[in-house]
């Protein structure tokens, strides 16, 4: 299968699933009283209302290496699925989730086709979602190509995003 029908099935099986899950849904942080989101989300929820105040500037302020992302596997990095588990609540995936976001904008992947699951603080969601994700710290991105999982980034990444992007994908 070439990368634009694989990219067509991918959007459209993202498409068919998302409306029939309850996305971006708000709910109060009982340590702090504040908003957070909690289970599934997309660029638009974090964009959007309080989350926004963190996540659109540090989107806009991150300067992404191309002369690193320029040793990326962009074929297998163009058919991989992304799920990414992160809290809203978690300043290391206040500033990661958006950074993370700008590098897969700036390489053309459709950040709406990442599979994203916002937790509560003790890393909890109410959808069946993490299932054999073994989530301990938020956030993390996790890589897939064909259903097999190639590499993960937790926390923080080791070096910089784009360099573990690199190394997962160089496998």
């Amino acid at each position: 299968m070439n990368k634009s029908v694989a990219l067509l099935v991918m959007i459209a099986l993202t498409l068919f699933r998302l409306p029939a899950q309850d996305m971006n849904r708000v709910t109060t942080d009982p340590k702090t009283g504040t908003d957070m989101l909690i289970g599934y989300c997309n660029r638009d929820g974090l964009s959007e209302g309080s989350f926004g105040e963190w996540f659109k500037p540090e989107y806009e302020k991150y300067q992404v290496d191309h002369v690193v992302l320029n040793n990326l596997n962009q074929d297998l990095f163009q058919i991989c699925e992304i799920t990414v588990v992160l809290g809203t609540w978690c300043s290391d995936s206040q500033r990661e989730i958006p950074r993370f976001i700008k590098i897969v904008d700036e390489l053309g992947f459709e950040s709406n086709a990442i599979n994203m699951i916002c937790v509560d603080r003790s890393k909890k969601t109410d959808t069946d979602s993490l299932q054999n994700l073994q989530i301990d710290r938020v956030p993390v991105i996790i890589f897939y190509v064909q259903g097999k999982e190639l590499g993960r980034i937790t926390e923080t990444p080791q070096v910089t995003l784009e360099a573990d992007m690199v190394q997962i994908f160089s496998h």
